[in-house]
C-alpha cells in the first residue's frame, strides 16, 4: 500500500535512504579527547530531478579537559579539593553527614 496525501489525494513518491558512519574515539593515551567522524548519507526518491542527492561528512574535534582546578571548584562548590581518593570520600560522607543534620533541623522548625 502506498502513502497518500490527505491534501491532494496523490500517491507520495518513494524514498530509500543510506546512512554510514564511521568514528574512531581514542579514551585514554595521547589522543585521549580526539574524535575523527565521517558520515556519509545518500537519499532516491521517485520524480525527483536528480537521481540521488549524496553527501559527505568529515569531522575533526578535540575536547579538552579544563584543569584539575578548575574541576575541583566545579565539583566541589565549597573549596575544599580532595588530594586523594581516601579524602574525597571523607569529604562525601561530611557533606552527607551535614545535609542530614541540615534537613533535621528544618524539620524541627516546622513543628
Amino acid at each position: 500500500m502506498d502513502a497518500v496525501d490527505t491534501g491532494t489525494n496523490l500517491r507520495i513518491p518513494n524514498r530509500n535512504e543510506l546512512d554510514l558512519w564511521l568514528q574512531y574515539r581514542p579514551t585514554e593515551g595521547p589522543l585521549k579527547g580526539f574524535r575523527l567522524k565521517t558520515q556519509y548519507a545518500n537519499v532516491w526518491q521517485q520524480g525527483n530531478v536528480r537521481e540521488t542527492q549524496p553527501e559527505f561528512r568529515f569531522i575533526v574535534d578535540y575536547t579538552v579537559a579544563p584543569p584539575t582546578s578548575v574541576r575541583c571548584k566545579i565539583e566541589h562548590p565549597g573549596g575544599v579539593c580532595p588530594t586523594s581518593p581516601d579524602e574525597a570520600a571523607v569529604l562525601a560522607a561530611s557533606a552527607n553527614r551535614r545535609d542530614i543534620v541540615e534537613k533535621g533541623d528544618q524539620s524541627d522548625a516546622h513543628r
